[in-house]
């Protein structure tokens, strides 16, 4: 075979390489693309379908918010401590909370899923709501400024919240290493009442002794 085939060969092997390199290089392209679209959401792949976008106008306390067309939403499944209950006084972390959920939607976009109930006794929305992938109400219970606050039939998602709860408690995040025993007792026994009525209500499937708008205005 003559230099100068010789040269062609190794010219369009060099050609077909490049082409083959260019072409795995966009389908690796295609594939990181097409796995962050998907991939919206830490806890599952949550795509947002269905899910009301709204604004948030402002921070009530650690687990309500209003909305700007001035709808009030209470967060499903968590407590946080008192910072404007008109009969309590300002309970510990209270203030950390409402700042913490401040920081993570106030002025922002989030998405809000619905469970079974539509809103409680006082009218306001019950909503588990997401921002940049995260969904709020576990993340304030997992991070220590909320805990677990369970009623039926609103049970989505609790397993997913008693597992943070144990993991800052194991690790006296946020009010479980800051605030005094009484106050943690205080928790302790609304935690083992909602459990117990969750109890009740798989066995009978009766009405909530509890209601979450019990625990807070």
């Amino acid at each position: 075979m003559s230099p100068s085939k010789n040269l062609s060969h190794a010219q369009n092997f060099r050609q077909l390489s490049t082409f083959i390199s260019l072409v795995v290089v966009i389908l690796f392209s295609m594939f990181k693309l097409w796995e962050n679209s998907t991939n919206t959401n830490i806890k599952g792949d949550q795509d947002f379908q269905g899910f009301e976008q709204v604004v948030v106008k402002r921070v009530v306390d650690g687990d309500t918010i209003v909305l700007t067309d001035n709808r009030r939403l209470r967060y499903i499944g968590i407590d946080t401590p008192e910072t404007v209950h008109p009969q309590k006084p300002v309970e510990c972390f209270g203030k950390e909370a409402k700042e913490f959920n401040r920081q993570l939607v106030e002025n922002k976009t989030v998405y809000l899923e619905t469970d079974v109930s539509e809103t409680d006794r006082y009218g306001r929305l019950l909503r588990y709501v997401w921002v940049d992938g995260e969904m709020v109400n576990e993340k304030l219970v997992r991070e220590g400024y909320a805990y677990v606050s369970t009623f039926p039939p609103d049970v989505k998602h609790q397993e997913l919240f008693v597992q943070a709860q144990q993991e800052a408690r194991e690790s006296n995040k946020g009010l479980w290493g800051q605030c005094p025993v009484k106050q943690l007792n205080k928790i302790n026994q609304v935690i083992e009442q909602a459990d117990q009525d969750l109890i009740n209500s798989s066995e009978t499937q009766a009405d909530l002794i509890m209601d979450p708008a019990m625990l807070d205005l």
